[in-house]
């Protein structure tokens, strides 16, 4: 019970923040084993640049983000997405429409 009410006071205090890491191919930001907490008012592309800054990622222009399996718009800030708690986005060149190679 105690557990409880300090998990809801935690809640409570950080009502305004998301926890969030960037899943990569080149590693996840911040860390494999943390979560950033960033305010819900801030731009997701915010958080984007750092992790691209911290993984040495370059050329990241034609990449998209996905929230579970939902692409995001990076311009707008995590509350205008919908996305509150612990946010993974998943950031990665936009897979290709694939079809068959030499078919006849």
């Amino acid at each position: 019970m105690v557990e409880n009410a300090e998990m809801k006071n935690a809640a409570d205090k950080h009502g305004d923040d998301v926890a969030v890491a960037v899943i990569t191919t080149a590693g996840i930001y911040p860390s494999e084993d943390e979560f950033r907490r960033v305010d819900r008012d801030n731009e997701i592309e915010d958080v984007l640049k750092k992790a691209a800054k911290k993984l040495h990622l370059t050329n990241t222009d034609d990449w998209v983000a996905r929230v579970d399996e939902k692409e995001v718009n990076v311009k707008h800030t995590f509350r205008q997405e919908g996305l509150k708690g612990i946010v993974e986005i998943e950031w990665h060149k936009r897979e290709g429409g694939g079809g068959a190679s030499g078919a006849r």
